[in-house]
């Protein structure tokens, strides 16, 4: 087992580096992707898809995947501290700290995927989101029954991520029954001044948006699991 301190430490740089990783990211890929369109398009959440960061041919690619890389390492890894905590006690809380562990490894497992399929091997995407989606609201749920049962009166801190945490796994849950999703592909067009019609995307891309919101929001769950964790050990 890791000594507290230690542990408490690990923490603690997990839930700082998580973000700001992530963000470093986003900021980098934006900036790679518009270098690459040569400023004729901007990269925007709302309607441009992971995977479009990654398939540009651009420079800075290289880094780009090196902080995917980096990312994915430190989200999977980070639940080891869920595990760590009741290793040595073998309880019904250790098993369910596995379940959690276990689950997001798969999660950023699947995550990479997606980074890496384009969207024109349409079933594929598509089943890849679909079960990324499922696993981001599987591991929020079970990160807040982790911490719910963590409490156990010791503190009141645990409650009230826990709600958050299932919250989050709600949405998420709740926006995969949007019937938009059946129409996910459907572009806008503009009239041009030639008098043509451009096919442009719409400002909010349903499925490249709930991409990167799903994204943001296990990012930020991992991030209160590890809290709860924090706040257990302080």
């Amino acid at each position: 087992m890791i000594p507290e301190q230690t542990r408490f430490a690990l923490i603690i740089f997990a839930i700082v580096a998580l973000p700001v990783i992530l963000s470093c990211l986003i900021i980098l890929g934006r900036l790679s992707y518009q270098a690459a369109k040569r400023g004729l398009e901007k990269y925007s959440l709302l309607n441009h898809f992971p995977f479009e960061m990654m398939s540009q041919g651009q420079s800075g690619s290289i880094y780009l995947k090196a902080l995917l890389g980096i990312y994915l390492l430190c989200s999977a890894a980070s639940t080891y501290f869920l595990m760590d905590l009741f290793i040595a006690s073998r309880t019904s809380m250790f098993y369910l700290a596995l379940s959690v562990a276990l689950i997001h490894f798969a999660e950023e497992v699947v995550l990479l995927f997606l980074f890496i399929i384009p969207a024109s091997y349409h079933k594929q995407h598509i089943l890849l989101t679909s079960i990324y989606f499922s696993l981001m609201a599987l591991c929020a749920a079970m990160g807040g029954l982790y911490l719910w049962n963590l409490d156990n009166g010791a503190y009141t801190g645990a409650f009230y991520l826990a709600l958050i945490l299932f919250l989050l796994a709600a949405i998420r849950v709740l926006t995969m029954l949007s019937p938009k999703f059946g129409d996910w592909a459907r572009m806008e067009s503009k009239p041009t001044e030639d008098g043509d019609l451009a096919i442009t995307r719409p400002k909010l891309f349903i499925l490249a948006f709930s991409e990167w919101a799903t994204i943001i929001c296990d990012c930020l769950s991992v991030m209160l699991t590890l809290l709860g964790l924090a706040l257990y050990l302080a």
